[in-house]
């Protein structure tokens, strides 16, 4: 059984733990990190800044209870590598796209680390646009 490592936008994962039953955007993302928990050929992945993402974002939940639920995943840490890669998305889309720089910098990371990306944000495709046509 060969294991999958996704890596989940912090707007993701704090939508699945600091829930707020009517924010739709919370319900999805709730069903959605609970059926990759329930896979056992799944390894939920982050990054330091993913993870300072969601400390900063929770409102509902205590903070270090979201510590304790963070440290179960597996963190992947972000080299010159990812850094240098973003900047060249950021670069290459930065016409065609209107995402964040955290949003290109962890799409940079699950290019550069070989992981699935798993977010709510729909336009990603864009920013694979602008690599295949680099």
């Amino acid at each position: 059984m060969s294991e999958r490592f996704i890596l989940l936008d912090a707007n993701l994962l704090i939508g699945a733990f600091d829930h707020d039953k009517d924010n739709p955007k919370h319900i999805e993302a709730k069903s959605i990190v609970t059926e990759l928990l329930n896979d056992d050929k799944v390894k939920i992945a982050i990054t330091p800044l993913i993870r300072y993402e969601v400390l900063r974002g929770v409102k509902r939940i205590a903070v270090n209870e979201m510590q304790a639920i963070l440290d179960d995943f597996q963190e992947f840490e972000i080299t010159d590598k990812e850094g240098n890669f973003a900047s060249q998305i950021y670069r290459l889309a930065k016409k065609q796209t209107n995402k964040h720089n955290f949003d290109i910098f962890h799409y940079a990371v699950s290019k550069i680390r070989q992981l699935e990306w798993q977010s709510l944000d729909s336009d990603f495709s864009t920013l694979e646009n602008a690599l295949n046509h680099s």
